[in-house]
């Protein structure tokens, strides 16, 4: 199905596009890197309109950051795979954990593996070139040369050329990038998969008592029990479904609950065989619009 896209909907994008300029050095560094920017026809060319549910591991620090992207075009990286002893332990990949977020989201990039996803200052996400084929690699590298103005980009219209030349590229082996990321030929089983996610919204979420390790040094216990209560009056705040502490019986007498089931049950999976199967069957995006 060929995306159409009209002329208001573009005018839309190129402002969005404009509207960056004011994350213009940060936005360069990934030029400069080769990186891909998630945007939206490119996202769509590539996976469809997709709604999805996800899992982010995160640690008390991180719930202010979470909370500001809930509803925004901030780009998140989460899991719908994670290695069973990772998920049990709540280990975070680049946090201390002790906080699993159910999240619901737009699909911005699906991959078996971590792509190392990285942001920008505006929130979007850009993957590394080196994680696309390397025909696809060689091609970008290629054809990116021959634009020696995007290597110092300061104008509005030299940006918007560069995203309409990424987006056209894109377009064009959308299908095989998809198709790429969905040969386990090639992907190998690893610790977690990556899904990025925009557009959040946070559902349930499961934390222990043991999250800010610094508790055990505090004076008194109710110093103790007061922080706990507000982190979990925060993570109150931003749930839209249920917040589930598991402290052993502990503080406030709740039971263990087990990480594992608490996600198999939510739809997440902790075995890589069953991730492939359920996720990664269909070859084809869902829609193809904006």
């Amino acid at each position: 199905m060929k995306l159409q896209v009209t002329e208001s909907q573009l005018k839309l994008i190129e402002q969005q596009q404009l509207n960056e300029l004011k994350w213009m050095g940060n936005i360069q560094s990934h030029i400069d890197r080769l990186d891909i920017p998630l945007t939206s026809s490119i996202v769509n060319y590539i996976w469809g309109k997709q709604r999805v549910t996800t899992f982010h591991i995160g640690d008390v620090h991180s719930i202010n950051k979470i909370a500001k992207m809930v509803g925004t075009r901030k780009a998140l990286s989460t899991f719908r795979y994670m290695n069973k002893k990772m998920v049990n332990g709540i280990k975070g990949i680049q946090t201390s954990g002790g906080i699993i977020f159910q999240i619901e989201g737009d699909l911005q990039f699906e991959a078996p593996g971590d792509i190392m996803s990285t942001p920008d200052d505006s929130g979007r996400r850009w993957i590394t070139l080196h994680t696309l084929p390397d025909k696809i690699r060689n091609e970008y590298y290629k054809e990116f040369k021959g634009h020696n103005e995007f290597n110092n980009i300061n104008e509005p219209k030299t940006l918007i050329n560069y995203y309409r030349w990424v987006d056209n590229f894109i377009e064009e082996r959308a299908k095989e990038i998809r198709e790429y990321y969905s040969d386990f030929k090639i992907h190998r089983e690893g610790l977690w998969n990556e899904t990025v996610v925009n557009n959040i919204q946070i559902k349930d979420i499961l934390w222990k008592e043991d999250i800010v390790g610094f508790l055990n040094t505090w004076e008194t216990e109710e110093q103790k029990i007061k922080v706990l209560e507000e982190v979990g009056i925060k993570l109150s705040s931003i749930s839209t479904g249920t917040v589930y502490l598991s402290d052993g019986g502990s503080t406030f007498g709740f039971r263990d609950i087990d990480p594992v089931r608490w996600v198999e049950k939510r739809g997440g999976l902790t075995d890589f065989k069953k991730y492939v199967n359920k996720f990664h069957k269909e070859k084809e995006p869902k829609t193809i619009s904006i």
